[in-house]
């Protein structure tokens, strides 16, 4: 009996005319109606070079090569009519950037796929603005502080050239083109994105390409068999463990943000499952600061959500710390790692002797920051020249690497001013995304809103261990999102007059 109702119930969910069997097709019926059909080429191109990652594969540079041409003809021909498919194109292609570069086996310095997709929206967004007659310089408050943000960065660089001599100049240009380029996306994607629609395709496919990526990491860490922390640790497409858990933390709370919006019903639910495997792609990259920015996020989507959440939120916090017994056994361990010595010391030593390698390193380093810019508080010591001066103002106790601390390294490399902008910056982006979330009527885009509201301040604490402006991989959905947020506002406000 058992077995008959078992198979029984099997053939009704998959063929027959069971409750659950209707409730899907509704559900995909709906899908089809809210987001742009032809998303789903997109979304399958995502899932190849997720393959092609997991089996580290590449695809031959002959067949890359007419491939692109041949959708180049394509964008340029069509693309002014609906120029949105480069950019679902683009979405599709920025997680696996670093992996899958695209440079035609050539080496061309510059010469890649990332460069030739925006280089096509550009130019399809100019034959647009030509044919349809589009307002091209729309402007919104965050548009003048990242404009502004980013003469400040070209400052910094010029002064840097002007003091070290003008080598400096060309040396660093590539560095800081690693940083400017994903912003661009930000102004590409407000002036591509135009409608509910859309905005609504571009997170669905921005949040595929995260679960995606979420899955291939958890495999890469399944069948990489025992070994030291270093080798257990997982990068898939970033170039090390903490950028691609900034990643994560960064991007997941999109489905937090369904789920705690549409939770009533079967859709919001269904949120949890990519929600606990990206959750599970963060500890796999046995990242301190992404599990700390992972607090930071979900604290500030439950403040926006609801004040009660945030007090049971922040009671299931105090109860873990009080508690260690209650997490995950891998964060607990990477924790733990954190304090090499755990007996009582004289109130004289030093707390760096009581830190792993990892944390006494990184202090070292922000002492050595801290005095930099006590000395360089207005211009900083210039754009790249940390590395340079970080052994000095450490008194040779740090090693010349990265600062660990985008903030610090903000101070000390271009200002106290610079770094103010940008914290202006993301408050600002904060700002209007809870905005949005309490002004749009839409689920959907309450949904995006929130999650980004999480995602903003998951990034901000994420900031506080690591830098990762130059990972395109990392930042490029981070600009996307934000253009999304202004444009969806717009048009709530619009709608709403």
């Amino acid at each position: 009996m058992i077995g008959h109702w078992s198979l029984s119930g099997v053939w009704n969910l998959v063929f027959g005319d069971s409750p659950a069997w209707r409730w899907l097709l509704n559900a995909a019926g709906q899908l089809r109606e809210t987001l742009d059909a032809r998303v789903g080429v997109m979304v399958g191109a995502a899932i190849v070079l997720a393959a092609l990652v997991l089996k580290e594969g590449s695809i031959p540079s002959m067949m890359l090569l007419a491939g692109v041409a041949a959708c180049g003809l394509g964008f340029v021909r069509w693309g002014w009519r609906s120029p949105e498919l480069g950019l679902y194109a683009l979405i599709a292609y920025i997680p696996f950037s670093r992996i899958m570069v695209g440079d035609f086996g050539l080496g061309i310095p510059g010469f890649n796929l990332t460069n030739l997709l925006t280089a096509w929206l550009l130019l399809t967004c100019l034959l647009a603005y030509r044919a349809n007659g589009r307002v091209w310089l729309e402007m919104t408050p965050l548009h003048g502080v990242l404009l502004g943000f980013i003469a400040l960065y070209l400052f910094a660089l010029v002064r840097a050239a002007w003091a070290y001599g003008g080598w400096y100049f060309w040396d660093y240009l590539y560095a800081m083109k690693q940083i400017l380029a994903p912003m661009a996306f930000f102004f590409l994607a407000f002036w591509i994105v135009r409608d509910i629609r859309t905005i609504k395709t571009v997170a669905a496919l921005l949040m595929t390409a995260t679960v995606l990526i979420a899955l291939i990491s958890v495999w890469d860490y399944l069948t990489r068999g025992s070994g030291d922390l270093n080798w257990v640790r997982v990068r898939t497409i970033a170039r090390e463990p903490n950028v691609l858990g900034t990643f994560f933390v960064t991007y997941l709370f999109l489905y937090a943000g369904f789920f705690l919006t549409l939770w009533p019903s079967r859709r919001g639910w269904l949120m949890l499952i990519p929600l606990l495997a990206c959750a599970r792609g963060i500890m796999v990259t046995f990242s301190r600061g992404a599990y700390l920015a992972c607090v930071a996020g979900g604290l500030t989507i439950a403040w926006v959500r609801s004040k009660r959440l945030f007090l049971a939120v922040l009671a299931l916090l105090i109860l873990a710390i009080a508690n260690p017994a209650l997490l995950p056994a891998g964060i607990r361990y990477r924790l733990e790692m954190t304090l090499e010595r755990h007996e009582p010391i004289g109130a004289s030593e030093p707390l760096t002797q009581r830190l792993d390698p990892s944390a006494t390193n990184r202090i070292k380093i922000w002492r050595g920051a801290l005095a930099m810019i006590q000395e360089h508080r207005w211009w900083g010591v210039g754009f790249g020249a940390f590395p340079k001066h970080v052994g000095y103002y450490s008194h040779g106790e740090a090693p010349a690497i990265d600062a660990h601390n985008l903030y610090l390294l903000y101070a000390a490399e271009m200002g106290i001013p610079t770094l103010l902008v940008y914290l202006l910056l993301l408050l600002m982006a904060l700002h209007y995304a809870v905005r949005l979330y309490r002004l749009a009527e839409d689920p959907a885009i309450q949904a995006i809103a929130l999650g980004v509201s999480g995602g903003i301040a998951a990034w901000a604490g994420a900031n506080f261990f690591t830098f990762c402006m130059d990972a395109q991989e990392a930042v490029g959905y981070f600009w996307i999102l934000l253009a999304l947020v202004m444009r969806g506002l717009q048009l709530t406000n619009k709608a709403s007059t």
